[in-house]
C-alpha cells in the first residue's frame, strides 16, 4: 500500500515542484540563456519576438500585463531595458521578478547564467559560468583573426548599427583576434541627423579590411556598399551574435568556418 500510495502520489508531487518555477523570459536572450542552462521546460510565455513556441507576453519595452497575469509565473525574466515603472506595473502579485544585463561583455554573459540560477534556487550557476567561459574562450581562440580591421554592423538596411566599446560582440571579436575600429562607446545608430547617415559614409571614414555584417545573405545594399567603398563583407547569422547569450558558441562556429574569406 505505501508503494502504491508513493507511485501515485510522486508525480503529483514533481508536476508542483514544476509548477513552482514556471517561467516568463520576456527576451530571446534570456530564452537562449535559460536553454543553456537546461531550464527551456519551465518557460510558459515568451515576448513577441521569440522563436519559442509559447504564449506571448508583448515585448521588452512593453510587457503585457494581461497575458502575464494570465500565465501565472513564478519568475519573469527580462533584461534591464525595462524601466522599473513598467516591471511595477506589470508584474503580477507572487511573480518574482528577474532583471538581466549582458550588453557590455562577455563576462556580463556568464553573470547572466550564475544571476538566473542564484534566483531561481538552481544548484551549480557559478559552475555553469565557468564552463561557458571556458567553451567561448576556446573556441575564440582557435579563429585567427589576424588584426583584421573590422566594423561590427547589424545590418545595411533599416536601422542599422555599428558595435563599438563595451559591447559583448566588440569584446567577442577582440577576443578572435581581430581589432574593431569603431570608436563609439556602445552602439553607434546609423540614420539621418546623426554623424552618419549611411552605411557607405561610416565605412568611408573608418576604411576598414572588412566589414562584418550580422545577417544571412549580403543583400542589395551591402553589395551595394561593398563596390562603392571598395571593402569586402562578411555575412554572419545574427540569431547567433546579436543575443547576448550562449547561443553566441554557435557563431564563433561559423565565424571559424569563414576564416578563409579573410586569411586568402
Amino acid at each position: 500500500m505505501k508503494q502504491l500510495l508513493i507511485a501515485i502520489l510522486f508525480p503529483l508531487i514533481v508536476g508542483c515542484a514544476g509548477n513552482e518555477q514556471t517561467i516568463v523570459s520576456q527576451s530571446p536572450y534570456v530564452t537562449h540563456t535559460l536553454q543553456y542552462l537546461g531550464l527551456e521546460g519551465k518557460i510558459v510565455g515568451v515576448s513577441k519576438h521569440d522563436r519559442l513556441d509559447r504564449p506571448r507576453t508583448g515585448t521588452i519595452f512593453r510587457p503585457d500585463k494581461q497575458a502575464i497575469t494570465e500565465l501565472k509565473p513564478k519568475y519573469i525574466i527580462t533584461s534591464n531595458w525595462t524601466q522599473k515603472h513598467v516591471i511595477d506595473e506589470v508584474v503580477p502579485e507572487g511573480t518574482v521578478p528577474v532583471v538581466l544585463d549582458g550588453f557590455r561583455s562577455m563576462g556580463e554573459i556568464e553573470e547572466n547564467l550564475v544571476r538566473i540560477c542564484d534566483a531561481l534556487g538552481v544548484a551549480g550557476g557559478q559552475e555553469q559560468a565557468e564552463r561557458f567561459h571556458h567553451e567561448w574562450t576556446q573556441k575564440a581562440a582557435l579563429i585567427n583573426g589576424n588584426s583584421s580591421r573590422v566594423l561590427l554592423l547589424s545590418a545595411c538596411t533599416g536601422q542599422p548599427y555599428s558595435f563599438g566599446k563595451k559591447t559583448w560582440l566588440y569584446d567577442l571579436f577582440q577576443h578572435a583576434g581581430f581589432e574593431i575600429v569603431e570608436t563609439h562607446e556602445h552602439v553607434r545608430h546609423i540614420t539621418i541627423g546623426n554623424e552618419f547617415n549611411e552605411v557607405k559614409d561610416l565605412v568611408n571614414h573608418f576604411r576598414p579590411d572588412y566589414l562584418i555584417v550580422f545577417e544571412r545573405d549580403m543583400g542589395k545594399v551591402c553589395s551595394a556598399v561593398s563596390m562603392e567603398t571598395n571593402v569586402k563583407v562578411i555575412n554572419l547569422d545574427g540569431d547567433y551574435f546579436l543575443h547576448p547569450a550562449p547561443v553566441i558558441l554557435k557563431g564563433l562556429t561559423e565565424l571559424k568556418a569563414k576564416e578563409p574569406m579573410w586569411l586568402d
